[in-house]
């Protein structure tokens, strides 16, 4: 597991990263709401210098598929 991807969707939804596994749902999460995906867009650019649509994001069902992502 990627700790570096796993901080930065921890800091995106402003939670612990140790209460992210790669299998849970991200749905599940209170926290993974429209701030937390915009924050997520925001930071694949800044860190992977990627453009993640509204459509990426409607695609990720799982922490896993986030983390997919980030490659």
């Amino acid at each position: 597991m990627d700790m570096d991807k796993i901080n930065i969707l921890a800091e995106c939804m402003d939670i612990n990263p140790e209460s992210i596994k790669p299998d849970m749902i991200l749905k599940d999460f209170v926290e993974w709401d429209s701030i937390a995906a915009i924050s997520f867009i925001s930071a694949m650019d800044e860190n992977y210098g990627k453009v993640v649509t509204g459509e990426d994001i409607k695609a990720l069902v799982t922490v896993q598929d986030a983390l997919d992502l980030m490659c």
